[in-house]
């Protein structure tokens, strides 16, 4: 039966681009969605006309979040949306989609979360010892890193059959080992993994399970075709967000969910993959039309969050960039608003922030010091920051940590540029802009502009960008090359 015309309340909120978005529910979809855009209301949209429109029930919608915290506020913004339903199935992280087929696969066998993965080393180092081969222990788990990051190997059940993965193996080969024994020792610790250990202040053995085993495992099981029907059955569409973000095993997860259906919508920004030390690749959404015949393309290229000013000089930040690595995804500022970024040197970074916290003391207004965030690129250097703050009484918090001052309520948030993904203020300082602090060069250089990207759409109003010439490492530092593509004189000041 055909849908209904949509109603007005689906339509008024939504621009041209993210209508079409909404509607395009059938077979494979990306959606290239540059910052500030207005994806998640793009989704939660979608969600709604595929509920009250298309009159499909919301167990068989699958939407899968990047974190827990994007999960709780995509719940939250469609509890609103549809307060009348039942969400509880239908938003989901990929590790909690994939624990949930990993404990139904194994039989619900009692299973212990092993998050470091200390346990995991423990079976290692013992399988190791008992053939002799320990000198090998960071080589091989570095292997396991990489074919548990890019599903490489086979169900038992193909093994058996004499399947063997040629990625698998040319992996083993940096095992200073020969591979078949890098690859049997492999298994043998996966199968003592399952059958469990002993270990100490446990009268019973434990059977562990860290993050990464959770997708592999699930990913495995997924790869028997009576399996992913099962699962995959269970969906009619699936939608999946920060698609750029994914690893390759949470990739198979999820596009294994989508095979039966083949209603899978993607949706993402290339120019925001920064965690490639997690094994993220922005792959997965580029080569999307590659792994999914007929697939629709349709980008959302209005930016609503920034001063134009500000959404220029993210422009300019990416112009280096090939268009095939961020899908052309060119931003048009919609806000209208008039902007400021500002560069600026300092002596050291004490002196640096000490600036930073006078001009916030400056231009605050009615005590709201939630308008400012610090976004950096190392943790350590928040610390500096938390000094002079503390000296001065400003309320802060750090984000990921959840303490807060007591009766805080409005307080300047300090933040890796990682952990501020997703959120935003009025006014955005990204301090200690060396270049060597930030890899504006080489290998890395691609992520590494990714990052400064991020850090430049954090900001609605005001980003003041700054330096320290003399620094623990270095007494004649010169400023990232990212500040100079983007016409920012590094050499005013602040105040």
């Amino acid at each position: 039966m055909a849908p209904r015309k949509p109603k007005e309340r689906v339509i008024s909120p939504l621009n041209e681009e993210q209508l079409q978005a909404v509607l395009a529910t059938d077979g494979p979809l990306r959606v290239a969605a540059c910052a500030g855009s207005g994806k998640t209301t793009m989704l939660v949209e979608r969600f709604g006309f595929l509920v009250e429109e298309k009159r499909v029930d919301p167990e068989r919608i699958l939407l899968v979040t990047f974190s827990s915290d994007a999960k709780t506020d995509m719940e939250r913004r469609l509890k609103r949306r549809l307060p009348a339903v039942n969400l509880d199935r239908s938003v989901r992280t990929a590790h909690s989609i994939a624990l949930e087929i990993f404990r139904a696969e194994h039989y619900g066998e009692t299973w212990t979360i092993d998050p470091g993965g200390a346990i995991y080393r423990q079976i290692v180092t013992q399988v190791l010892g008992d053939n002799r081969v320990y000198h090998v222990f960071n080589e091989f788990l570095e292997f396991v890193d990489v074919v548990k990051q890019e599903v490489l190997g086979y169900h038992e059940y193909a093994r058996a059959l004499g399947a063997v993965d040629k990625k698998m193996m040319d992996a083993a080969g940096r095992v200073p080992l020969e591979a078949e024994q890098t690859l049997k020792l492999f298994y043998e610790i996966e199968q003592h993994r399952h059958d469990g250990v002993e270990v100490a202040d446990h009268d019973f053995k434990v059977h562990p399970i860290s993050y990464d085993d959770m997708l592999y495992d699930a990913a495995m099981a997924l790869r028997v075709e009576n399996t992913r029907h099962r699962w995959s059955s269970r969906f009619d569409y699936v939608m999946q967000d920060e698609t750029q973000d994914e690893s390759a095993v949470q990739r198979s997860v999820i596009e294994s969910l989508a095979s039966e259906s083949g209603n899978y919508c993607v949706v993402g920004d290339p120019a925001q993959s920064i965690y490639g030390f997690r094994g993220s690749r922005p792959e997965g959404i580029l080569a999307f039309a590659d792994r999914w015949e007929n697939a629709q393309t349709i980008k959302l290229t209005g930016n609503y969050r920034a001063a134009d000013v500000i959404v220029h000089a993210a422009n300019a930040s990416l112009a280096a960039m090939p268009a095939e690595t961020i899908v052309d995804l060119r931003m048009i500022a919609k806000r209208g608003a008039d902007g400021v970024i500002t560069g600026s040197v300092f002596k050291d970074p004490v002196e640096e922030a000490w600036a930073i916290v006078r001009d916030m003391q400056a231009t605050c207004q009615d005590d709201e010091w939630r308008d400012f965030a610090v976004l950096t690129r190392t943790n350590n250097a928040l610390g500096v920051f938390r000094s002079v703050l503390e000296h001065q009484k400003i309320p802060f918090r750090v984000e990921g940590q959840v303490s807060v001052p007591k009766g805080a309520r409005n307080v300047v948030t300090l933040s890796t540029i990682h952990k501020a993904k997703g959120r935003e203020w009025s006014c955005v300082y990204m301090p200690q802009l060396q270049s060597g602090t930030w890899r504006d060069y080489g290998l890395d250089e691609r992520e590494e502009r990714r990052v400064f990207y991020v850090a430049l759409t954090r900001a609605r109003d005001r980003v003041h960008l700054s330096y320290s010439a003399t620094t623990e490492s270095s007494a004649n530092n010169k400023p990232c090359a990212f500040t100079k593509e983007i016409g920012v004189d590094m050499h005013g000041n602040l105040l």
